[in-house]
C-alpha cells in the first residue's frame, strides 16, 4: 500500500521459490536427523545379532562410543558388556579345563568375588597297589595307555 509494486517481482514465483526452499530444507533436516538416529540403532542391532549368535568379537569402535549423545553412551555400555562377556567366557573356559565344566558353572553362578567362600569338602585319594612306583618309573604316555 505504501510502496509501489515493482514490475520485476512476481509474487507467485516468489511464493513458490520460498516454498520449495522450505520443503528442501525440511527434507534435508529430516534425512540428517534420521541418519543420526538410524545409524547407531542399525549398528547396535547388527552387533546384538552377532552376540546372540555367540560372536563375542564384536566391537562398535571408539567413533560410535565417542558420540556425545545418548546413543554414544548406549553404544559404549554395549561395548563394555561385550568385553565383560568375553572375559567371563574366557574365565569359564579356563575354569572348565581345571575343575570341570559343571563345577566352573556353579562357581561362576555364585561369583563370590575376591573375598572367596569357606566350605567343607571331602577329597578322596586312591592309590592302587604299586601304582605310584609304576607311574614314577614310566613316561606319561605309557601310564595312560
Amino acid at each position: 500500500m505504501f510502496a509501489r509494486r515493482s514490475p520485476a517481482i512476481n509474487a507467485e514465483w516468489l511464493a513458490v521459490s520460498v516454498g520449495l526452499i522450505g520443503i528442501a530444507f525440511g527434507i534435508f533436516t529430516a534425512l540428517m536427523m534420521s541418519w543420526l538416529v538410524a545409524k547407531p540403532i542399525d549398528q547396535l542391532h547388527a552387533a546384538s545379532d552377532a552376540v546372540s549368535r555367540g560372536d563375542l568379537d564384536v566391537e562398535l569402535g571408539p567413533a560410535a562410543a565417542g558420540r556425545a549423545d545418548e546413543f554414544g553412551r548406549l553404544l559404549g555400555e554395549f561395548d563394555h558388556m561385550v568385553h565383560e562377556l568375553r572375559d567371563k567366557e574366557k574365565l569359564r573356559q579356563t575354569f572348565g579345563l581345571h575343575v570341570g565344566r559343571r563345577a566352573a558353572e556353579q562357581i561362576l553362578a555364585r561369583d563370590p568375588g575376591l573375598s572367596g567362600v569357606e566350605e567343607e569338602i571331602t577329597v578322596m585319594f586312591v592309590d592302587m597297589r604299586s601304582w605310584t612306583a609304576r607311574a614314577s618309573a614310566s613316561t606319561p604316555g605309557d601310564v595312560w595307555k
